[in-house]
């Protein structure tokens, strides 16, 4: 019996934190620089004479790694072992030349 209502205590007080946590968070759905931060981010809406900026999408990433290639040649072979590419993504070099050329 004492085990049961030790139990049933440790419940009360996890369901008591679980309770203050969801208050503080229905607190800050309430405030005011909560909702314009939501209104702005998801219904694209913006205050009396503020201005909004739309930047387009970086085509070239930044944080991609590249080595400097020394020979023309090793840009068209794909066994070269100093370049990096993702698998994900083609590689540095496609991607300046369709910068470039198309």
């Amino acid at each position: 019996m004492a085990r049961e209502i030790n139990n049933i205590n440790q419940e009360i007080e996890r369901l008591k934190q679980n309770n203050q946590n969801l208050t503080a968070l229905i607190e800050s759905f309430n405030n005011q620089s909560f909702l314009e931060k939501e209104a702005k981010r998801r219904l694209n809406l913006r205050k009396e004479g503020e201005e909004v900026v739309i930047l387009p999408k970086n085509e070239f990433s930044d944080n991609q790694t590249t080595t400097p290639e020394t020979n023309s040649a090793s840009l068209a072979g794909s066994s070269n072992q100093n370049q990096v590419v993702d698998n994900k993504e083609e590689p540095n070099f496609q991607k300046w030349w369709r910068y470039f050329f198309k």
